[in-house]
């Protein structure tokens, strides 16, 4: 139960953070409130089998169930929320010319870091398979369709204005789910 009510305690903070939407128009409210509920549906979904001790069905060692269940959700989320408004999740299937070559030796050369730093990281000796595949999609996919998809998303339709650093222009949003995404990577635990 504490894993739930550190998952609540998050969500609540991610709340805190969304305050200043409620000092906007009134229409910015049920999206602030929309980022709250699917924060904390994405919080629950991908630590389910923890939260509820259910054992994962597709593995041994990880939480495959949690974070594909958790991706389809948000998928079908996404796919109803662009029918009733203009949002931008930034997903798209076009490339630049002549960029999937640079990105393919990107994703070779991050493989090879993972596989040789899980070897360097697992307590137990040898990583199974099951932890080098898992590793190598399943979060990785999951956060990207919640985080920097759906739910910033959301906050950048509520949090209009943008600054400019190092010529990257960031909106309120990002700092919110950069400082929410990193946050839980802390060992909170609430009793």
């Amino acid at each position: 139960m504490a894993y739930f009510y550190s998952k609540l305690l998050l969500t609540f903070i991610g709340f805190v953070f969304c305050i200043p939407a409620f000092f906007k128009e009134k229409r910015e409210v049920p999206l602030t409130l929309l980022f709250v509920l699917f924060f904390f549906l994405n919080e629950i979904l991908t630590t389910s089998m923890a939260i509820f001790g259910i054992r994962d069905i597709i593995g041994k060692e990880w939480n495959w169930s949690g974070k594909i269940l958790a991706s389809i959700v948000f998928i079908i989320i996404i796919i109803i929320l662009r029918k009733y408004k203009k949002f931008d999740f930034g997903f798209t299937f076009k490339q630049k010319k002549g960029s999937l070559k640079p990105v393919l030796i990107f994703i070779g050369i991050i493989s090879i870091i993972h596989i040789v730093s899980l070897w360097f990281t697992v307590s137990k000796g040898k990583p199974s398979l099951e932890s080098h595949l898992f590793q190598l999609t399943i979060p990785g996919i999951s956060e990207e369709i919640a985080y920097r998809g759906l739910l910033l998303g959301i906050l950048n339709v509520v949090f209009k204005k943008r600054i400019k650093i190092w010529g990257a222009s960031l909106g309120y949003g990002t700092v919110v789910i950069s400082i929410l995404f990193h946050w839980k990577r802390l060992p909170i635990q609430v009793w």
